[in-house]
């Protein structure tokens, strides 16, 4: 959709499209189309797309995406011939001015047979793309491309892999791209994490045109064949992340499926929330699909319903409100993020913990703070704040227990803090083992004081 809501582009990858003229026709099968409907009082179809060199079992419309004003349009066809280059795939670019018509023709730099080059996102301009290839390279790795458009010609600028990975990652299966197109998630769900095959998605960073990795993604509660990463979706801040797993089980229900919620600080990435269908059932392959609203608060998870029933599926959306937060939450004065004080003013802060899905699971809890005038402290199991030298090898757990649900707890009552900045995080890890890893398994909160 384009960011109106008044125009939508629908990929139909296995229609036919008849080729040639008069009674010298033929019929591509499977040669795929895209089309394009506005809203006016109602819908109707404006224009369908084909690519100009089409042939049949391209699957064209395999994955679209559509700029924010409704005038860009990208199209995959993962399965098309380059050359003798047998399904290495291609994406089709299209423009609206006064009708359709195709722009350019992308493809991987590096191409190869049976890389399937063709999973597609964009920036909100579209003149930034995410072309995800989940067979290139050796024993389907996979990768990810990047394209820019400028003057209306483009050009790739970048391809996007992991150092870490293993053989059949599909690294590329499925792409997301945040508005400004700096921010880039790709999901691989046969990823190995550890020892077992759960599935992962890469975070990755544009800062001028030089790409880093920022982040791995993983479940926290991952297991073998969750197929973690068989689809993702960005915000348009690129600071919350929606990842599905088709097969995890929830409960005692093999492969229901589940969306998981990932926010951003900074450059930190912690898990937020694990949505699962509240009438879900075995087999339901809850996450096929995922997408996110801009300001990341809704949620829209589809489920095809494959197997069982009347094969009918559903879509399940969600919301976030403040009062639905999962994981650690520190106040200061009784409010979140940023709380401003005059000196001499006191400060209290609270604690309070809302385990949800994570309840039960061994952790490590951890309250931590940094004076910017002064240095770190670290609350101890005796509730005293200690200081450290800001190595967190040298900080210890105030607790260390099964997760479970706290009401508000004061850890600093009533204090006069002098003129400057503190920042104080509430956060739990696993596993417990009394180490704070802020790359792995955590969920925090933080709350940010500039005593004036």
């Amino acid at each position: 959709l384009s960011s109106d809501g008044n125009t939508a582009l629908i990929g139909a990858s296995w229609a036919d499209v008849v080729a040639g003229v008069g009674t010298n026709n033929s019929t591509n099968y499977n040669q795929g189309a895209a089309y394009v409907f506005t809203r006016g009082g109602g819908w109707s179809e404006q224009a369908k797309l084909i690519a100009s060199d089409g042939a049949t079992n391209d699957w064209f419309g395999s994955s679209v995406a559509l700029s924010s004003d409704g005038n860009t349009a990208i199209i995959g066809a993962s399965w098309a011939d380059v050359g003798v280059s047998t399904n290495q795939g291609a994406v089709y670019v299209f423009t609206q001015g006064g009708g359709w018509s195709e722009q350019a023709k992308l493809i991987a730099s590096d191409g190869a047979e049976g890389d399937y080059f063709g999973q597609v996102a964009l920036s909100s301009d579209g003149n930034t793309a995410l072309i995800g290839v989940h067979m290139s390279g050796y024993a389907n790795q996979g990768a990810g491309y990047v394209f820019t458009r400028y003057l209306g010609n483009w050009s790739e600028q970048k391809k996007l892999t992991v150092a870490a990975w293993t053989a059949g990652d599909y690294f590329g299966w499925s792409v997301a791209l945040n508005s400004d197109g700096n921010t880039a998630l790709i999901g691989a769900y046969p990823a190995v994490v550890g020892s077992v095959m759960s599935g992962a998605g890469y975070v990755f960073t544009r800062s001028g045109t030089a790409w880093t990795q920022q982040a791995t993604l993983t479940a926290a509660d991952g297991a073998e064949w969750d197929d973690f990463g068989y689809s993702v979706a960005l915000s348009s801040d690129g600071n919350t992340a929606l990842i599905g797993a088709l097969d995890a089980d929830v409960g005692g229900n093999a492969d229901q499926g589940a969306g998981y919620v990932f926010t951003r600080s900074g450059t930190s990435w912690s898990q937020q929330a694990k949505l699962a269908a509240l009438d879900g059932t075995a087999y339901d392959y809850f996450g096929h699909s995922v997408a996110l609203s801009g300001d990341g608060n809704t949620a829209l998870i589809t489920e095809p319903g494959w197997i069982y029933s009347t094969n009918q599926g559903a879509g399940y959306v969600f919301t976030v409100t403040a009062s639905s937060k999962i994981g650690p939450i520190i106040k200061a004065n009784g409010a979140t993020n940023n709380v401003t004080v005059n000196y001499p003013e006191t400060v209290s802060i609270t604690v309070e913990m809302n385990a949800d899905i994570y309840a039960g699971a061994e952790v490590d809890w951890w309250v931590v703070a940094y004076a910017h005038s002064v240095g770190c402290y670290y609350l101890n199991s005796a509730m005293q704040w200690t200081p450290f030298s800001g190595d967190l090898a040298f900080c210890r757990p105030v607790y260390q227990s099964a997760l479970f649900n706290l009401s508000s707890t004061p850890v600093l009552s009533g204090f006069v803090l002098p003129r400057g900045t503190y920042d104080f995080w509430f956060a739990v890890d696993y596993p417990m083992d009394g180490v704070l890893d802020p790359n792995g398994q955590i969920l925090y909160d933080k709350v940010t004081i500039v005593v004036q």
